[in-house]
Formats: C-alpha cells, structure tokens, sequence
C-alpha cells in the first residue's frame, strides 16, 4: 500500500513538469487545445444570438458585417452612419438601414512571429503568446461558422492562407504558426507593412482583420497600407506587452539582441525619465492612430489569461 503511494504521487509529479522550452516555442498540440478556452470569447449569455442557424451565441466580434435587410422611417437613438440617402431623398424623410448579422464572415489573422518577438522576462516569448491568441481568434471564428485565414510573419518568407470554413485549414495555419516559433534566428527584412499588403491581397472585403505584434516597426509605410483597409473591414490590433517594457525595475543589468550586448543603467533619473516618454509616446500614438481609423485595440501582457484578456479587451474597445 505505501508503494502504491509513492508511484502514485510521483506520477503526479511527473505530469506537472512542463517541456524546457515551454513559453518559448509552441507546439500544435498546444495551439489545438487553444480551441477548449476559445469558449471565454462567447461566455455572456447577454451576447445570445436571436437568429436562428448562425450559432448559439453572438460573437463579441461583431462589427460592420451584417447583410441588408429592410429600410424603415428613422427613429431618435438610430445609428446615422445607417440612413439610406437614396430613399431619405425620394420619400423626403429620413429612413435608415436595418441589416441582420451574416451567417458566415471572413476572419483574417496576421501574426507576428519573427525573432524581435522572441522576448520575455514573465509568462512566455511574445512570439508564443501571438501564435496563441492567433489560434484563439481562428477557433473561436470556426467555432461560430466563419470562414478563416491568415498570414505568418517570421523569419522566412510569410506564408498566407486565404479565408475558407474548412477545419483541416485551421490545422495548417496552427502548424505553419508552431513550426515559425521553432525557426532558427535569421537576419531578416520581413516587415510589418510588407505582410499587411499581403492581408490586404488575401483578406475580402467586409470581414474582421486582427493584427497580432508588438508593432515595433509600425511606420509611415504600415499605416499607408490601411488607408482603406480599415474602411472595408472590421480590424482589431492586439498589441503584446511584456512587463518589463511597462516599468523597467531599477539598477543595472545587461540586456542583447544576439549580436551586441549593452548595459542598462534604469537607476538613472534622465533615463528613466526618456524611457517612460519613449514608452508613452509609442502607446499614444499608436491609440491615436486606432481612434482615427476606428480600429479597435488591445493591450495584452505575456503573463495575462490570454482568452480572458482577449475577451475584456474587445467588449472594452468596443464601448468607445
């Protein structure tokens, strides 16, 4: 009997213990079992479907994706973005659009998987936590009956994968995600605003875009590419945080890309005073840049409940 207690308990031991390179490569069993918390993304039974044959809840990805339905006189409190101009001019009375939600809607996924990404000092690399909420999204879109697709931005040339409500489909863009967080370091000139031209070739127009990075390299040239982007689709960036990057711990420690090592010196007033600028300035613009092209963002941390912070994160952006 006490045998048996002790192989019981170091059994138990033994299923506890998590692979060495947990939290810095992800495998596709992992991003499989993603598919069991894509459920968080639909828990509110306020967000239940009232149509019939388009699932058993709303998605909190609800946006412009909705088919015409009727015109009727228009009522205090209606969305003026939905008057019908064409019939408000003809009856000489304002009228405005109903429309009923889409059976089924593209859901396109860019996320960022190449080496900068590769950090964290809590929880797991941003490359993993990208390739994690990446996998939440297209369970969640397949779950409810959309069409899904996406494009990996690594090391190598991007792969894309065109919108299509197929699971096997899913299986390949989860795999393509697992084998570029096991990528060896390469130099690379694979851009943020080369891969979002690719989504804007693939991705259909009247669809949901989510954009997963760190958007470190989001410049003058990524944001030309959703000049009209964001015009035909319902977009989402999801920006990952690591911690530290929030609020550096005081003193000094060495820090390395690889190639060179430098010495942060975070005890330093002046430093620290730019630092927190430096920060705060890429955040605002950022948001700014959001509220102008109404896109909704998301701040996650690598040490958050992805599925959760997911959830929250969109139901808040969607308030503004």
């Amino acid at each position: 009997m006490r045998l048996f207690k002790y192989l019981k308990s170091k059994v138990i031991k033994r299923k506890e213990q998590l692979p060495e390179d947990y939290g810095i490569k992800v495998s596709l069993e992992e991003l499989v079992q993603e598919q069991r918390k894509s459920i968080k993304l639909f828990k509110n039974d306020s967000l239940r479907l009232s149509t019939m044959g388009a699932g058993g809840y709303r998605s909190i990805f609800k946006g412009r994706g909705m088919e015409f339905d009727e015109v009727r006189i228009y009522q205090q409190g209606d969305d003026i973005r939905a008057i019908d101009w064409r019939v408000t001019a003809r009856r000489g009375e304002a009228y405005t659009k109903l429309y009923q939600e889409e059976r089924e809607k593209p859901v396109f996924i860019l996320a960022d998987l190449r080496p900068r990404m590769r950090f964290a000092t809590k929880g797991a690399y941003k490359s993993v936590i990208s390739a994690k909420i990446a996998s939440l999204v297209a369970w969640s879109a397949y779950g409810r009956g959309d069409k899904v697709g996406g494009t990996v931005l690594s090391c190598k040339k991007g792969i894309d994968f065109s919108p299509k409500k197929d699971r096997k489909k899913v299986f390949a863009y989860l795999n393509a995600l697992s084998l570029a967080s096991c990528e060896e370091d390469e130099k690379t000139e694979n851009n943020l605003a080369e891969a979002l031209m690719r989504t804007k070739r693939v991705s259909k127009a009247g669809g949901m875009i989510f954009v997963i990075s760190d958007f470190h390299d989001f410049n003058d040239e990524a944001k030309k590419q959703f000049s009209d982007i964001s015009l035909k689709n319902e977009v989402f960036f999801i920006n990952i945080i690591d911690p530290i990057e929030e609020d550096l711990p005081k003193g000094s420690y060495q820090v390395s890309n690889g190639d060179e090592i430098i010495t942060l010196y975070a005890d330093d007033k002046n430093f620290m005073n730019e630092y927190r600028n430096y920060f705060k300035k890429k955040r605002d613009d950022l948001q700014s840049y959001c509220d102008k092209k109404r896109i909704k963002l998301v701040f996650i941390k690598t040490n958050d409940d992805l599925a959760e912070a997911l959830r929250k994160g969109i139901m808040k952006s969607g308030r503004k």
